[in-house]
């Protein structure tokens, strides 16, 4: 008698297969260079902005809201770990370019 039990994935191959299987799928892409958070007493919403404007909005539970922040977090360390490069948020990029501003630089050489 032979074994008909199929071999176990692990989690992180399933996801990856999931995610393969998803880009390969003829679904909407989108793309932000910006982002706006709402949220209420059971979700948190998204709202995505492409130059400015809204272009789409992702409600999601806390649970998963928190889960995407640290796959988020996860997926740019890794980034920067094998680029060696540190990417910076848009916050501290404002910061730096207010001070270019306040300070006169053009920043061309």
């Amino acid at each position: 008698m032979t074994d008909a039990t199929p071999p176990q994935t692990s989690q992180d191959e399933t996801q990856q297969q999931m995610a393969l299987a998803a880009l390969r799928a003829p679904i909407p892409r989108l793309y932000a260079n910006g982002f706006v958070t709402a949220q209420t007493a059971s979700d948190v919403a998204l709202i995505l902005m492409s130059n400015g404007s809204p272009s789409a909005v992702l409600n999601l539970s806390y649970i998963s809201a928190k889960t995407l922040a640290r796959e988020l977090e996860t997926a740019v360390q890794s980034f920067e770990g094998t680029t060696g490069q540190r990417v910076m948020a848009m916050g501290e990029i404002s910061e730096r370019m207010e001070k270019q501003k306040a300070g006169g630089e053009t920043g061309a050489r």
